[in-house]
Order: C-alpha cells, then structure tokens, then sequence
C-alpha cells in the first residue's frame, strides 16, 4: 500500500488515500489472454463521491490485458466494469489513446445486471506497460474523480 492522492467535486477538492499495487512484472513475454500468466492490469475504485449535490457511490472496476502470442499479433483488451448506484461515465486516457489510432472491437453485457464495456484491439507492435489515468463524471457530465489506472499500449 502506497499513498496517493484522490481529486473529487467542484470545485476540484483533494484527499490522501491508500493505494494497493501489485509488484511490477518485468518479464518481457506477453502470453495469450487465456493463459494463467497472461499480463493484466486491474485498478478498481469503491467509495461515495460528492457532485456537488448529492453523493454518489461509486463502485468501477478497470481491467487491461495484452497479450503478444504471436509475431506481428498483439491483442489489447480493456474492461469496464460499473456497479455504481447510477451510470457514471469513465474515461480512460488509455483506451482513448488506444481508439486514436485503431478501432476497437465493441461489446456490452447488459442481461448480467451490472454495466461492463468490452474494448478490443489488435496491433502489430508488442505491449508495453503504460501508465493511465481515468476521469469519472456523473451520466450528465458533473466532475467526481481523477485517479490512476494503468494498462497498455503499443510500443513505439
């Protein structure tokens, strides 16, 4: 567990908080999504945020994998899981910078009772370990969080 810092409401407020990280993974294989070992990245957030209105409980969930099984065949897959007392929107600067570049493979799975996004991406270059940060807002756009959420891209 390290310290951070969680920036919530309008205007902007800031509040120390504990992040729990898992140990950096430096093997340079990246094997297929099916595997045991394949790389993941999961950043989740649980709490009640203020909108400037009223509370908000936010329970999301954020998953990346990459995988590079095969020459010249790298697969990216990023999931949004949202079971927060309403819709929130999250936008995750990786998977935006991902959606420049490619397009993605959509997929939503709304008879489970919860709100998950399946994004998928195939590329040429191997993963790379990234970096991310998430931006989280009500359905109708009022600011509730900024927080870490690291993933993959491309290499350059």
């Amino acid at each position: 567990m390290e310290k951070s810092t969680l920036r919530y409401g309008e205007p902007q407020k800031a509040v120390e908080a504990l992040v729990q990280t898992g140990a950096p993974d430096d093997d340079e294989d990246y094997p297929d999504l099916i595997e045991d070992d394949a790389k993941t990245r999961r950043s989740s957030f649980v709490g009640d945020l203020w909108d400037g209105a009223q509370y908000v409980h936010v329970d999301i969930e954020f998953l990346a994998s990459a995988s590079y099984a095969h020459l010249n065949q790298s697969v990216f897959q990023f999931v949004i899981v949202d079971r927060s007392s309403q819709p929130v929107i999250a936008e995750w600067n990786l998977l935006a910078e991902m959606s420049k570049t490619m397009q993605p493979y959509y997929s939503r799975t709304p008879e489970s009772g919860r709100r998950q996004q399946v994004y998928v991406f195939f590329a040429k270059r191997r993963p790379s370990p990234a970096p991310g940060n998430v931006l989280v807002k009500t359905a109708g756009g009022k600011f509730l969080a900024r927080f870490a959420a690291a993933g993959f891209i491309p290499e350059d």
